[in-house]
């Protein structure tokens, strides 16, 4: 059976990412967050939405190209 929740740990893990990418998301609201006494949770919906969300690499190239020129 899937997760209900991560932590911020298991978030990494599963998205191959670093701590500070997920605290910066959930800083910015753009990766909810529940909180249980000292613990971050982050549903498995939430996190989905927030990769979902992420631009495509072919927009990130874009972006950069533009911004070199």
């Amino acid at each position: 059976m899937d997760e209900l929740t991560y932590t911020v740990k298991g978030a990494c893990k599963l998205t191959k990412v670093g701590p500070t990418t997920i605290y910066q998301a959930l800083n910015e609201g753009t990766l909810v967050g529940k909180k249980v006494g000292r613990r971050t949770l982050i549903t498995r919906q939430s996190l989905q939405q927030w990769i979902d969300g992420l631009p495509s690499y072919a927009t990130k190239c874009i972006e950069q190209q533009t911004l070199n020129h």
